[in-house]
């Protein structure tokens, strides 16, 4: 009656168990569920998470991360399936599957400096950058708030020259921050007529001239 364990609870609230081994799996449908998913990984071990993102709005398809109990089983599925399988037979290009940062050996070095004690916000604060002029707050987080809960968002002043906006964005959990610069970076337009995507890293980064660059003229209004 309960195939998966569910028990009744909706599993989307759920959080991956201590221990477990995270996948990001790229290029999905935007009507792709999570018993599919779980059909599908669960061929190679045991699936003990599975998180699916909002669809891009310009593409329509959408990103999900998949916890393995193993690491074994996450290295089979990506060997298996990443640019070679397929979710429908009609889907333009096959799915990506790669480490989702904590098991990846080269993200070790992108990991965010020590913030001194006290000041646990700092060292999960993401640096938004090239953002739209007309981004709001909401927008952003509506976006970032997909991948875990939001302590506040600081949006800067328009770039002097281009006109494009910056902003930072402060995580209760470091591994929120660690899975949108996976999903956002480089990937996500605001809007579909934006010359680029959104730079999305951790916030020792943040060498904007937004609302700091002149002297005192930050104040008021």
């Amino acid at each position: 009656q309960n195939p998966g364990g569910g028990g009744g609870q909706p599993r989307q609230n759920s959080h991956p168990p201590e221990g477990s081994h995270k996948l990001f799996v790229g290029g999905l449908p935007e009507d792709i569920s999570e018993d599919e998913l779980r059909t599908v990984f669960g061929t190679y071990g045991e699936v003990v998470h599975v998180h699916i993102m909002k669809a891009n709005s310009m593409t329509g398809l959408r990103g999900a991360f998949v916890f393995y109990s193993r690491k074994e089983s996450a290295e089979d599925s990506m060997k298996v399936l990443n640019d070679v399988y397929k979710i429908r037979v009609d889907a333009e290009a096959p799915i990506q599957v790669r480490w989702g940062n904590t098991d990846n050996p080269r993200f070790q070095q992108q990991t965010p400096y020590q913030a001194a004690p006290g000041n646990a916000q700092e060292a999960n604060k993401l640096f938004a950058g090239s953002l739209p002029p007309d981004i709001t707050e909401e927008e952003l987080k509506t976006v970032f708030g997909t991948y875990g809960e939001l302590t506040s968002v600081h949006l800067m002043a328009p770039h002097n020259k281009t006109g494009m906006r910056a902003a930072l964005i402060f995580y209760v959990r470091r591994e929120s921050g660690e899975d949108a610069i996976r999903a956002l970076h480089d990937v996500y337009k605001f809007r579909e007529d934006c010359d680029q995507p959104v730079q999305v890293k951790w916030g020792k980064d943040n060498s904007w001239k937004g609302d700091k660059g002149d002297k005192g003229g930050g104040k008021g209004g």
